[in-house]
């Protein structure tokens, strides 16, 4: 249970200080860690994210850095692929799920490494992103393609493998509605809660499946976890949290893949 804790809080840490990207490491926890059936572990994490994104929100929104309207139309669109992964879901075994999973692993960490190496390059211009008035952003996607295809995309990600998707809906946002990083951090935390909720109620049965006196510490230090992250998340560097952190994940997704081959 120790690591279930320790894992908790990782996971609130890393949703509070960049908006997504900590919650996929909550299907490894409840897998390996806390031994879970790889159906019941989906569930379980989008309960423990679903936590997790509305105290992360809630302190964004208190600090004026969530954009209800923008969050809302990309959770809304996200219905299309949940809808698509939970019809898919069932079919798919417990080893090859996992397989998939450190496929998600590899591209998450290449997304994080890469958002990283261009925030050093162009480190003035984040800067003044990071100054700029949410006011400022645009309401008519730049690139409504690429806004519409992440929407789904991530909506199929949180109901097939019980993830957030902050890794994708932050840079959709930041780059197809030129939203500043702080409110792209924060908005990511409402769309997380609407696609999470979403899948929950897509999969419908399952959810008294889960034992939840696991869960429940779990999804305790999630919060702590969160709050904290959040509040930090304008004094910690990101550059370098995404860097250790998209290591970090390389290294989680060579474990999977070898567990399970």
């Amino acid at each position: 249970m120790l690591l279930g804790l320790c894992g908790g809080l990782a996971i609130g840490m890393l949703m509070g200080l960049l908006g997504g990207g900590g919650a996929i490491l909550a299907i490894p926890l409840f897998v390996y860690g806390l031994h879970m059936e790889h159906t019941q572990a989906v569930v379980a994490s989008l309960a423990v994210v679903a936590v997790g994104a509305v105290f992360g929100g809630a302190t964004h929104l208190r600090q004026g850095h969530v954009m209800v309207t923008r969050g809302v139309t990309f959770g809304a669109l996200g219905i299309i692929g949940s809808g698509v992964a939970t019809a898919v879901s069932h079919r798919v075994s417990g080893d090859h799920f996992m397989l998939y999973f450190a496929a998600l692993l590899l591209l998450v960490a290449g997304l994080m490494l890469r958002g990283a190496w261009k925030s050093r390059r162009f480190s003035s211009d984040a800067t003044s992103l990071e100054n700029a008035l949410p006011a400022k952003s645009r309401w008519i996607p730049d690139r409504p393609i690429l806004f519409l295809v992440s929407a789904i995309a991530v909506g199929f990600l949180t109901g097939f493998f019980g993830v957030g998707g902050g890794f994708l809906i932050v840079p959709a946002l930041t780059i197809a509605l030129a939203v500043p990083m702080q409110w792209a951090v924060g908005t990511s935390l409402l769309v997380i809660f609407i696609n999470t909720m979403i899948s929950l109620v897509l999969r419908g049965g399952q959810i008294t499946a889960v034992d939840y006196s696991v869960v429940a510490p779990v999804m305790l230090m999630v919060i702590v976890g969160v709050l904290g992250g959040a509040r930090l998340s304008s004094k910690v560097p990101a550059v370098a949290l995404r860097t250790a952190f998209g290591v970090f994940l390389l290294v989680v997704a060579g474990s999977v893949a070898a567990a399970e081959i």
